[in-house]
């Protein structure tokens, strides 16, 4: 399957720029050039409500996340969707499905049209999901997949990998050691973005470690910044903070090509060396 690396949204090309790190030609920046940041922050939404926008885009939010029902009229509900878009301005927003039936082309292009920029595609979503155009896809990651899917998904047509760091017996834990080189290890294989979900214990304090490790982007849930307009506004604020607070020349680059170990064909039987 061919690559097509041309980003299709604003999250897209956003993700790309903290990826590659601030460098301009010959290895300095432009004066009017600004640095991306150190890490993506995503904001998701508990409601499609214009004000919790609107409190998140003033926080620092890079991105938008909101919840729809994959059961919602979707044309009923255009006017709302709209304000939502209408309030995130500039700030790319993009659709959390949630439902059991997942999430179809035909949602999926209904959605575009009313101007959300990517979607977070489940492994319940229909796969004509992943080749609709001209809109951004975060494919979610759960922390079962078989390492084999996970290095699939470097040839799949999608612009960055959600990944949730959350055991069902972990929801209580802080987040440590084990979850941190899980993220290494994702970041080594996948030549995708990695995104993580923010849902269990990452805390302000632990940006820079994110950052060390080759994430390029943080979710900041909903259980998190809590439904009230003060307290997303305040909570996206500290992790704006934290992102600011760190030395963006220091990100490793992502290779554009993840290095495998050739294998034998099989049946093909090594050639036995002589000495002359």
């Amino acid at each position: 399957m061919s690559r097509d690396n041309t980003p299709k949204s604003k999250l897209a090309e956003k993700l790309r720029q903290v990826s590659v790190g601030p460098v301009g030609k010959v290895g300095f920046l432009p004066k009017a050039a600004v640095a991306p940041p150190a890490l993506l922050l995503v904001v998701a939404l508990s409601e499609a409500a214009p004000e919790l926008v609107k409190a998140a885009v003033q926080g620092g939010a890079d991105a938008l996340v909101v919840r729809i029902s994959t059961q919602a009229d979707v044309e009923g509900e255009e006017p709302i969707l709209r304000g939502v878009i209408a309030a995130a301005g500039d700030c790319p927003c993009g659709v959390l499905p949630q439902g059991s039936n997942g999430l179809g082309a035909k949602q999926l292009e209904a959605m575009k049209t009313i101007g959300f920029d990517f979607v977070s595609v489940s492994a319940h979503d229909s796969p004509a999901v992943l080749f609709v155009s001209e809109i951004g896809k975060m494919l979610a990651l759960d922390y079962a997949d078989d390492w084999n899917v996970i290095r699939a998904l470097n040839e799949l047509p999608v612009d960055c990998i959600q990944a949730s760091i959350v055991t069902p017996e972990g929801f209580s834990k802080p987040f440590g050691v084990r979850e941190a080189l899980y993220l290494k290890a994702l970041s080594m294989v996948l030549n995708k973005p990695v995104v993580v979900r923010g849902e269990r214990g990452i805390e302000p304090k632990d940006i820079a470690s994110l950052f060390e490790i080759g994430v390029e982007g943080l979710i900041v849930d909903a259980t998190v910044t809590g439904s009230d307009k003060q307290t997303i506004h305040s909570v996206t604020s500290a992790y704006r903070q934290a992102i600011q607070a760190i030395d963006v020349t220091k990100r490793r680059r992502r290779a554009d090509v993840v290095p495998t170990i050739p294998q034998p064909s099989r049946g093909q039987e090594e050639e036995e060396w002589e000495p002359d």
